[in-house]
């Protein structure tokens, strides 16, 4: 569904708001409020359990590649293409100041403040002992070496990498534009797919390689799995701005199909597909299936207050990293807390993200009335 007084789409900013607010409940769960056993337990579950039914970062890099084909695919159809690498030379630069600003800024409070230091101590012990990686013990014990090694993407703190993967995605872009245009959407998606299916049975041999020099942490996703959503939805997205879309129902049949062999393939080789971090097949399958449920009922996804924070994802999710960060500060008082003040704290602290997006509606809305004023 068209926005009536805007080329955005409505449904595509409603899902990103819906994702947004609840990775902000995700992480805040795995973070500062992390003594609500129950409501942990639930998240841990929901998020990174076989199903991962909420599908948060599933979600965001499909309909980032689904928004950057529209962006930048009507840049082509319009004759500007000599715009392409100047904003993404422009959104890259923002991107990676908001991640230099966020990791300088934790590296400093974890050198300065023991407080800090402890909780993020405290922290490491309870959550990374669960997902079985390295943590951020390196980057607690030595956050100047750490913050170096960060500067340089060799050692990604919780939630950070996330940056790292769309900076990733937005340099892919013209490489992507260049095989499109001249036809190769085909062997685009052949590409795709083997890079996909060759990532299941990467054992994390860069990382293995890496840890003999340094103790890196990379980005908790493999980037060779990933790439299939980003990449999926940037051609849908073109084609979308195209007029050239096909039946999306023929799509869906086709995707499930394909999934059914690849399934077949990995199975038969005992690779697991239920795994998160490479997006295992069985996640994939049903991502696939709750894309298709949203498009079939996207005209009722119309929740205006959720597309405003879905308008301005980046200053949302920056924000709710902060506040993630920030509320780590306050870890032994929120964990004291009765469970009842808890609930109501988490539900305070995740309703302040529509605070920036109303912030950055009402500086757009001054802008326009200015422009025409003058």
């Amino acid at each position: 569904m068209i926005s009536p007084k805007t080329s955005r789409i409505l449904t595509l900013d409603v899902c990103r708001g819906f994702m947004l607010l609840m990775m902000t409940f995700n992480h805040l769960m795995l973070f500062p409020f992390i003594g609500a056993a129950t409501l942990h337990k639930w998240t841990m579950n929901a998020a990174y359990g076989k199903f991962g039914f909420i599908s948060n970062s599933e979600g965001f890099f499909f309909i980032a590649g689904i928004t950057a084909g529209i962006v930048y695919g009507r840049l082509v159809l319009q004759g500007r293409d000599h715009e392409i690498w100047p904003r993404i030379r422009k959104r890259i630069k923002q991107m990676y100041g908001i991640y230099a600003a966020l990791i300088t800024v934790v590296a400093a409070l974890v050198f300065f403040d023991y407080e800090y230091y402890e909780n993020w101590k405290t922290l490491h012990t309870i959550l990374w002992a669960w997902i079985d990686q390295p943590g951020i013990h390196y980057f607690l014990d030595h956050p100047l070496k750490g913050f170096g090694m960060g500067l340089v993407f060799l050692y990604q703190l919780p939630l950070l990498d996330l940056f790292i993967v769309y900076i990733f995605f937005i340099a892919l872009i013209p490489c992507l534009l260049k095989h499109l245009k001249k036809g190769r959407t085909t062997y685009l998606l052949i590409a795709s797919i083997s890079c996909y299916v060759a990532s299941q049975y990467d054992p994390g041999i860069l990382k293995q390689v890496l840890l003999d020099y340094l103790p890196v942490n990379l980005s908790w996703f493999h980037l060779g799995a990933i790439q299939i959503l980003f990449v999926t939805g940037f051609i849908l997205g073109l084609l979308y701005v195209k007029g050239s879309l096909p039946s999306i129902h023929k799509v869906f049949i086709g995707a499930v199909a394909l999934l059914m062999g690849i399934a077949g393939w990995l199975y038969l080789t005992g690779i697991d597909i239920q795994k998160a971090s490479n997006l295992g097949l069985l996640r994939l399958g049903l991502f696939s299936l709750k894309a298709y449920a949203v498009f079939l009922a996207r005209h009722w996804i119309t929740f205006k207050p959720l597309a405003i924070i879905g308008k301005h994802s980046l200053s949302i999710f920056s924000y709710h990293i902060v506040l993630t960060f920030f509320l780590v500060f306050f870890l032994s008082e929120i964990t004291a807390l009765p469970l009842a003040l808890k609930y109501v704290a988490l539900a305070v602290s995740i309703a302040t993200i529509w605070i920036p997006a109303y912030l950055n509606e009402r500086k757009k809305s001054i802008g326009k009335s200015a422009v025409q004023k003058g």
